[in-house]
């Protein structure tokens, strides 16, 4: 055994005589191994330009083991093709659209690789921003604009790398911006495409007046055509005038004042906002209705609204059928495949084991003052209303629900509550706005009266308050552009009938302090303008395919 021993010893003590002709070279290699976000500094993810605007992307690379005299080499694509191999690039922009830029960089002592990626956000001036509808003088309809432009500079994220952080600037305001609009105005409202995020589908406008109604660009306000030409070919009834509208992707639906009645219109096509016509009879089988509510209709995710609510002449609600969508986007056949029951009429009914009090949805014996939508869910579709009551004012709040095998019969309500509001709040009512997405505050209603803003963060009992009691003159409108980033609190926008305009962060309540407002911008339009008219409608648009309305960015 001890002779077997040494001989191993022996053999060892040879093997580690011989030269190790092999070469293990273990130095450490400069590489790409870190985040993105700490590789490229200076270095944001997407960049937003007016056409005529250029920038200079000049990012500051490191590797792994950040030397100062880096050997690599770069090469910029722009939308996958090349476009430059120096280290900066600078992009002018010119066609609205989304583009994206890719830099390669490369390491030439390994060939190590890394490719960091950004969007380049060409915008209309006019794709968002705070939309007037005015009243000339002499009767003209007329847009005007105050224009909220987005800057963006980086951040620390917390973790050793940096993160976008928005700022709105409100500065320049544009009057008149479609010529021979019509005349008598009586509201706006704003209409979207089915969207996917490659598409550059953009928003549409109708404008409601005496006139009759036309629909323009959302992108450049450029008028397109009048809403009449969109009925069949029976055309549109006698002295039709619509004073109210709700419309989607998937169905269109306009309230004649002069009957009361509702016309409609099921899309083909989800991508195309003309393919379906409006029927020259009225639908439901000629009901008269009071009133149709706004709906939640933007985007294509599943959490958009399925229910249409309208108020019949004896204040009874009921729900109208958008369930249709787009057969497979993904294959960009936007063919309108339908969930069996769009465009159908249903009465409500309160859900099984929930005690809702019917009172507030048929034969309502009160007022309606305000309705908003919510924040829709997969099934639900939420609503809030401000309503005068036996001499008291109040909010309500409820949810329909459509299930996902929805069978012709009646919706279901699944919740509705009730609270009281301030009267002080409506001794000379303007107008309201509701906040139910801001993430750093509780759901709040606003409420202008006169000259002054009240707030009420209804959901914990407060009934109200007055925000601000100063304006120099009595309010015209307000119209709030809502936040559900904790990096953002939403936008008050408030116009007077002297012309003064005013932009106002709304901060939210601490345990110390209620809900205050900051102010952000203020110009007198008449000063600017002295033809600038009465405010006849007044709303947030968001432009381009609706993606701000998810509330994550400012304009």
């Amino acid at each position: 055994m001890k002779r077997n021993i040494l001989c191993i010893v022996a053999v060892l003590s040879m093997i580690g005589c011989l030269d190790d002709k092999t070469n293990y070279d273990y130095r450490d290699i400069n590489d790409f191994s870190l985040s993105v976000g700490r590789m490229f500094t200076n270095w944001q993810e997407s960049y937003v330009l007016y056409p005529g605007e250029e920038v200079t992307i000049e990012p500051t690379v490191r590797l792994s083991m950040d030397t100062l005299a880096l050997n690599v080499s770069y090469k910029w694509l722009l939308n996958g093709k090349p476009v430059g191999e120096d280290k900066a690039y600078t992009y002018k922009a010119e066609q609205v659209g989304k583009n994206e830029l890719i830099l390669s960089v490369t390491d030439k002592d390994t060939d190590v690789a890394f490719s960091g990626r950004t969007i380049i956000n060409v915008q209309s001036p006019l794709e968002s921003g705070w939309l007037l509808l005015t009243e000339s003088p002499s009767g003209s309809s007329e847009l005007s604009m105050v224009l909220g432009r987005r800057y963006t500079r980086l951040v620390d994220n917390g973790y050793g790398g940096t993160k976008d952080r928005d700022t709105v600037i409100y500065s320049d305001v544009k009057f008149n911006l479609v010529p021979n609009l019509g005349s008598k105005p009586i509201k706006v409202v704003e209409n979207y495409a089915w969207t996917t995020e490659d598409d550059e589908f953009g928003s549409e406008l109708m404008i409601l007046q005496r006139s009759g109604a036309v629909e323009v660009s959302g992108l450049n306000l450029e008028r397109l055509i009048v809403t009449a030409g969109d009925f069949d070919a029976a055309g549109a009834p006698n002295g039709f005038m619509a004073k109210n509208a709700v419309l989607t992707w998937g169905t269109k639906w306009l309230l004649n004042e002069t009957d009361n009645k509702i016309y409609g219109a099921l899309a083909t096509v989800t991508s195309d906002l003309h393919s379906g016509s409006y029927n020259s009879d009225p639908a439901f089988n000629g009901k008269q209705f009071r009133d149709i509510l706004p709906c939640y209709k933007i985007g294509s995710n599943a959490d958009v609204y399925k229910i249409i609510v309208a108020i019949g002449m004896d204040n009874t609600m009921y729900g109208i059928i958008d369930d249709g969508k787009a057969t497979d986007h993904y294959e960009n056949d936007f063919s309108m495949y339908y969930d069996n029951h769009n465009g159908g009429f249903a009465e409500l009914q309160a859900a099984s084991g929930e005690n809702i009090d019917m009172s507030w949805f048929r034969n309502f014996a009160g007022n309606y003052i305000y309705h908003s939508y919510m924040d829709a869910g997969y099934y639900d579709n939420p609503y809030f209303s401000i309503v005068a009551k036996g001499g008291a004012y109040y909010w309500h709040q409820f949810t329909l629900e459509i299930p996902y095998r929805y069978a012709d019969g009646p919706l279901t309500i699944v919740e509705s509550k009730t609270g009281s509001l301030n009267p002080q709040m409506f001794t000379d009512y303007v107008d309201a706005a509701l906040l139910t997405n801001n993430a750093s505050t509780e759901s709040a209603v606003l409420v202008a009266t006169g000259n002054k803003i009240y707030g009420a963060t209804y959901l914990n009992g407060d009934n109200g308050t007055e925000l601000k009691g100063d304006f120099p003159a009595r309010i015209a409108g307000i119209a709030v552009k809502d936040s559900r980033n904790r990096d953002y609190n939403s936008h008050l926008g408030v116009v007077l009938e002297d012309g003064n305009f005013y932009v106002f962060e709304v901060k939210p309540a601490t345990k110390t302090s209620a809900m205050t407002l900051e102010e952000l911008f203020h110009k007198n339009l008449k000063e600017l303008n002295p033809n600038f008219g009465k405010v006849v409608d007044f709303v947030v648009k968001y432009g381009g395919d609706g993606s701000n309305v998810s509330f994550y960015r400012p304009f």
